[in-house]
């Protein structure tokens, strides 16, 4: 558990300080293109390699967000990468999540946003899961 806490602090920490660097001026920008984020790497990665934990992983982050932008950007990064490539091993965990989760679930409807490129057999299984009062 204490691996997760400290995946997730390094997590949210450097994913502000991507996002403030990309945000920031040339000088700014230039800091970003030669910065290291290895707890975004990990969970890209975790997220790639199909791991056993990838849903669990996600949602602890869903949990420890700081806030609404944090969601969108789970949403936007890791979530969707997981909706649009690698869904299928992970129907049972999302689904699981979705209902123990009231913040993975707003996660999954912010990644659902825009359904084209979500397959078919992933947006029929899990659609239901984002109608209001689950």
């Amino acid at each position: 558990m204490a691996a997760m806490e400290d995946l997730s602090s390094r997590f949210w920490s450097e994913l502000r300080k991507r996002n403030r660097l990309m945000a920031g001026d040339r000088a700014d920008r230039l800091k970003f293109e030669a910065a290291d984020f290895p707890a975004l790497d990990e969970v890209d990665e975790l997220v790639r390699a199909e791991a056993p934990d990838t849903i669990a992983v996600l949602v602890e982050l869903a949990e420890t967000a700081p806030d609404e932008e944090g969601l969108a950007a789970m949403a936007a990064g890791p979530v969707s990468e997981v909706l649009y490539f690698h869904a299928i091993p992970f129907l049972v965990d999302i689904e699981a999540a979705s209902r123990k989760s009231p913040k993975f679930r707003t996660i999954l409807k912010l990644a659902f946003w825009g359904w084209s490129g979500i397959p078919d057999s992933v947006r029929t299984k899990l659609e239901p899961l984002l109608e209001p009062g689950l």
